[in-house]
C-alpha cells in the first residue's frame, strides 16, 4: 500500500494553488501617456490565479490565468481590460533563479467589449535574492521579451532592468521602492522605432498578516523616443489594497 501511494505521488505531483489580487486606486497627471497631458484618477483591480508544481526540488513550473480592468474618472475612452493566460519554468541556483515564460493575452475596449488587441508574449528573465538580514530584501533582475501579434508577427523586443527594494521600519511598516529601466525595440509597421522608459516609485506598505497588506506610493516616469510625439513624462500618486492566498496544498 505505501509503495503504491509513493508511485501515485510521483506521477502526480503535488500542486501550489495560490490567488492574488490588488485595487489600486491612482492619481496620474497623465491619463493617456501622451505628449498631450490630461490628469485623471483610475480604478485598477486586478486578479491572477496559478498553480505551481514542482518538476525537481530547484525546477518549477507555474500556469496562471489573470484578469484586470483600468477604469478612469473622467477619460472614459482610455478604459479598457485584460485577460490573459500563460505559465513558466523557474530553475534555481541558491539565490539565484532563471526562467522563460509564456503569456497570450486580449485587450477589450470597456468591459469585455471589442477586441482591440491579442498579444503573445515569450519572456527569458534572471533574478537574484540578496537577504543580508530579515529587515532587508533587494531583488535585482533582468528581462527580455519578444511579442508577437495574434497570426504570430514579431512585433518588438523590450530589455529591462528592475531592482525591488524592500526595508522593515518597525512593527509591520516597510519601506518599498522600484527603480526601472526598460528599452523598446520596435518592427512591423514600427520598424525603426526606438524608445526607453524610465520609472521609479516608493512608498509604504503596512502587513496586516502574511496575506493583506496595504500600500502607498508615488511614481514618476519618462520615456523619450526617437519618433516625435511619442515621448512623455506622468506623475502617479495612490494607494492600494493586496491579498494572496496559497490554498492547502493538494496531492
Amino acid at each position: 500500500m505505501l509503495s503504491a501511494g509513493a508511485g501515485a505521488a510521483e506521477r502526480f505531483p503535488s500542486l501550489d494553488l495560490n490567488i492574488e489580487g490588488s485595487l489600486p486606486l491612482q492619481y496620474t497627471d497623465n491619463a493617456s501617456r501622451s505628449a498631450h497631458k490630461q490628469s485623471d484618477v483610475l480604478l485598477t483591480p486586478y486578479l491572477r490565479l496559478s498553480a505551481t508544481g514542482h518538476l525537481q526540488a530547484d525546477l518549477d513550473y507555474t500556469i496562471y490565468a489573470s484578469g484586470g480592468h483600468d477604469r478612469f474618472g473622467r477619460v472614459r475612452d482610455n478604459d479598457d481590460t485584460f485577460a490573459s493566460l500563460g505559465g513558466n519554468i523557474v530553475k534555481r541556483w541558491g539565490r539565484f533563479s532563471f526562467g522563460t515564460s509564456y503569456e497570450h493575452a486580449y485587450v477589450y475596449d470597456g468591459i469585455f467589449a471589442q477586441v482591440v488587441n491579442v498579444t503573445n508574449d515569450v519572456n527569458v528573465f534572471a533574478r537574484y535574492s540578496w537577504r543580508p538580514d530579515p529587515y532587508l530584501r533587494v531583488t535585482p533582475g533582468i528581462t527580455a521579451v519578444a511579442r508577437f501579434n495574434e497570426f504570430g508577427a514579431f512585433q518588438r523586443n523590450v530589455y529591462s532592468l528592475k531592482m525591488d527594494i524592500e526595508r522593515r521600519l518597525f512593527g509591520r511598516w516597510w519601506w518599498v521602492t522600484t527603480p526601472r529601466f526598460r528599452y523598446f525595440d520596435y518592427a512591423a509597421a514600427n520598424a525603426g522605432r526606438r524608445d526607453v522608459l524610465a520609472s521609479v516609485s516608493t512608498g509604504l506598505r503596512y502587513e496586516f498578516n502574511d496575506d493583506v497588506s496595504f500600500t502607498t506610493a508615488v511614481g514618476y516616469e519618462q520615456r523619450t523616443s526617437n519618433v516625435a510625439g511619442k515621448g512623455y513624462d506622468n506623475f502617479t500618486a495612490g494607494a492600494s489594497l493586496d491579498f494572496s492566498y496559497n490554498f492547502e496544498r493538494l496531492r
